[in-house]
């Protein structure tokens, strides 16, 4: 059984969910949009088409305003202090908007979603070049970025994962025009170019 519906729905029942495998409309309309960017040209018309209209709709249900101040604030003080440590990391800004959408996913590279609400940094194997499993990383001794550890997200993927996985609110997270705890977004973002300089060993 897998538990398909918005984002905002899944945190909402986590409960209820707990042992059921989700994603979200969220997810797959990015999904679609990432493979868009690596197929021919008719499919990925299609491709974006459709991950266009599950987000105009997924935003057109919304009773909230599309966008909250706070989760503004918050992106663009991540996407600044990204750009000062690493200026080749591209944020996509569009992924940081409202008040329940708190993941900050990259273009460059893609493999890579920073999920400020959780405490997380999960890159995905999947969409590195070459996509290596844990299978391959371990019996080939390959070192992971530090602090990170090879694991699965709760939709069975494999990824490497930093973080202590410990939700929070974007009230929570970032209040008064700054973050509320300025020492662990700073660890996450560091474990962010970590993440990306490590990528970027696969090119």
């Amino acid at each position: 059984v897998i538990s398909v519906a918005p984002q905002s729905y899944l945190k909402s029942h986590a409960t209820d969910l707990a042992g059921i495998v989700t994603i979200s409309i969220e997810e797959i309309a990015d999904e679609l949009l990432r493979q868009s960017e690596t197929t021919d040209e008719y499919l990925a018309r299609r491709l974006s088409w459709t991950s266009n209209r599950m987000t105009r709709l997924q935003e057109s249900r919304r009773s909230q305003a599309t966008e909250y101040l706070p989760t503004i604030e918050l992106r663009d003080h991540v996407v600044a202090a990204l750009h000062v440590l690493d200026p080749t990391i591209e944020p996509r800004l569009n992924s940081m908007r409202t008040a329940n959408t708190t993941w900050l996913y990259l273009s460059v590279p893609s493999s890579i979603i920073m999920k400020i609400s959780h405490d997380i940094v999960d890159i995905y194997l999947r969409d590195i070049p070459g996509s290596p499993t844990i299978s391959d990383l371990k019996a080939s001794n390959t070192e992971i970025p530090k602090d990170f550890e090879l694991t699965h997200d709760s939709s069975d993927n494999e990824i490497a994962r930093f973080g202590s996985g410990k939700w929070k609110t974007i009230d929570e997270l970032w209040s008064n025009g700054g973050p509320v705890d300025p020492e662990q977004l700073a660890r996450l973002i560091e474990a962010t170019v970590r993440a990306t300089k490590w990528v970027a060993t696969f090119s």
